[in-house]
C-alpha cells in the first residue's frame, strides 16, 4: 500500500470517527452529566463501566488502539469517579485532534488550490457533508449520521416506521435534551402540533 493510498484511508477512518462523534456527543454528554451526579451501582441506571476494566490506550503504528492499561492509580480514579474521568479524556482528545486535524486540512487546501478553486473547494465540502448527515436532522438543527442505504438515521427511520412520518424538531429537540425519549413525549408533542396545525388551518 503506498503513501497516497494510505493517507485516503486514514482520512476515511477520520470522517467515520468525526462522524460518529458528532452524531453521539450530546446523547453521550447528557449521559456523563447524569453519571458524575452520582450514579447506581444496580440496575436499571447501573453505571455502564461497571462490567469495563478500565484502562489506558496504547497505539500501534497507524494511531489506532491495540490494548487497555492503566496504572493503579488511574485505575483507582476511574473508578472512582468513571464519568469525570472519562469526560476529561474525551476533551482533551477532541482538543488535540481538532488542532491537528484543522493543521492537515489547511495544508490540504493549499496544495489543491491550483487544482481545485474555492468555490470548487466549497462544493466539494458540501456535498462530502450531505451526503453523511441524515436530511430530517438537518432539516431541524441536528447532524445524526445517516444509515448506509437511505437518506435518514436510524432514529429518524424507526420513528418513521412506527408513527408513518418523519420525528419533528419538537422530537429531536427533546431527545437530544435528554439523551432519550418516552412514547408518552411522542404522543404528548405529536398531539400538540396537531392541535397548533387546526388551529391555524
Amino acid at each position: 500500500m503506498n503513501r497516497r493510498t494510505t493517507l485516503a484511508r486514514r482520512v476515511d477512518m477520520l470522517m467515520h470517527d468525526a462522524s460518529t462523534l458528532a452524531a453521539l456527543i450530546d446523547p453521550a454528554l447528557v449521559a456523563l452529566d447524569v453519571a458524575a451526579t452520582g450514579w447506581p451501582t444496580s440496575t436499571p441506571g447501573a453505571d455502564p463501566r461497571a462490567t469495563v476494566t478500565p484502562s489506558g490506550i496504547r497505539f500501534d503504528e497507524d494511531g489506532n488502539p491495540i490494548s487497555d492499561t492503566y496504572t493503579a492509580t488511574e485505575s483507582a480514579a476511574l473508578h472512582r469517579d468513571p464519568a469525570s474521568a472519562d469526560l476529561k479524556a474525551m476533551e482533551k482528545a477532541i482538543k488535540a485532534a481538532a488542532v491537528q486535524l484543522r493543521v492537515a486540512a489547511i495544508l490540504a487546501r493549499n496544495w489543491a488550490g491550483p487544482t481545485y478553486d474555492a468555490s470548487t473547494l466549497e462544493r466539494r465540502i458540501a456535498a462530502i457533508d450531505a451526503g453523511i448527515w441524515c436530511e430530517n436532522c438537518s432539516r431541524h438543527g441536528h447532524k445524526n449520521v445517516r444509515r448506509p442505504d437511505g437518506k435518514a438515521c436510524e432514529y429518524c427511520a424507526g420513528f418513521n416506521s412506527d408513527w408513518k412520518q418523519m420525528p419533528p424538531k419538537d422530537i429531536l429537540d427533546l431527545r437530544s435534551a435528554k439523551g432519550r425519549i418516552y412514547e408518552a413525549d411522542i404522543r404528548r408533542i405529536l398531539g400538540r402540533l396537531r392541535d397548533d396545525r387546526k388551529k391555524t388551518a
